[in-house]
Order: structure tokens, then sequence, then C-alpha cells
């Protein structure tokens, strides 16, 4: 009885630790080759050079900022998933990863919106709409008050 129940206990060692190895084949993470991370890196220092290009270049501020915006977003995601490891993780993070990067797109969309209303008037406008002067130089109802001072009074 006793020499059974040694066999058994062995059997079931054996059998845990094969188990064991397999567990720890699937979930290691193996380094990716160095030549990759010297690619992206490469890849992210001309992504670098484009974005000083971009803002360089005679079109919209809306398309310019729209540009770069998308560039920022894809150095982000080659950083996140090969430096910071993401592709080796579990579906959730890349889940929890993916929404950021969803929502912040959404709220740069909305400003975007925003910025691109500003470009109606001409710079000169846009300054004087703020100062809440009209075209004539008159101050809009509610804006500033001023007093003119008369020139027979010092």
């Amino acid at each position: 009885m006793l020499k059974t129940s040694k066999n058994s206990n062995n059997q079931l060692n054996a059998d845990n630790s094969a188990s064991h190895h397999e567990h720890s084949k699937n979930n290691e993470h193996g380094l990716l080759p160095v030549r990759l991370y010297i690619g992206i890196f490469i890849v992210l220092l001309m992504m670098i050079f484009m974005n000083i290009g971009i803002s360089m270049l005679p079109i919209p501020s809306i398309w310019i900022i729209s540009l770069l915006i998308f560039i920022a977003v894809i150095q982000t995601i080659l950083v996140s998933v090969f430096y910071m490891e993401l592709i080796h993780e579990d579906k959730f993070y890349s889940f929890i990863f993916g929404s950021a990067i969803l929502f912040m797109l959404l709220f740069f969309g909305i400003t975007l919106g925003e910025i691109r209303g500003r470009d109606f008037f001409t710079a000169t406008e846009g300054v004087k709409m703020m100062r809440g002067v009209d075209q004539n130089g008159n101050y809009a109802p509610g804006g500033p008050k001023i007093e003119k001072k008369s020139e027979g009074s010092h």
C-alpha cells in the first residue's frame, strides 16, 4: 500500500512538473530581436524629423495639427507595443490602451473642430472680435466702457 501511494505520488509530481513546464513555455516573454528595436528607434527618429518638416509646411494650421497628432499617435503605439512590451501582455491591457487612444482622439477631434471655426476671421478681425470691437472700431454692446476725454478739460 505504501509503495503504491509513493508511485502515484511520483506520477502526480511528474505530471505537475510537465504541465508546469508547458505552462511556463507558453507564458514566457521572449525578447524581441535587437534589430527590431533598432529599426523601431530609427522609424521613431524619422517621425520626429517628419514632425519638424510638417510644422513648416505652408498649409492651413488645422491640417498641420491633424498630421502632427496622427504621427504622435503612431509613435505612441510603436513605443507602447514594442518598448513597453504591450505585445506580450493580456488582451485586456491592449483594450485599455486602445480605449485611452480612442478617447484621446475624440477629444482632439472636438478641439480641432473648435479651432477650425477660428480660421473664419482674419487675424485682425479675430483680435477685434476678442476685444469686443466691430469692423468700424465701435465697441460692441456690453463691451468695455471707455470714457472719452474732451479736449477742453484737463
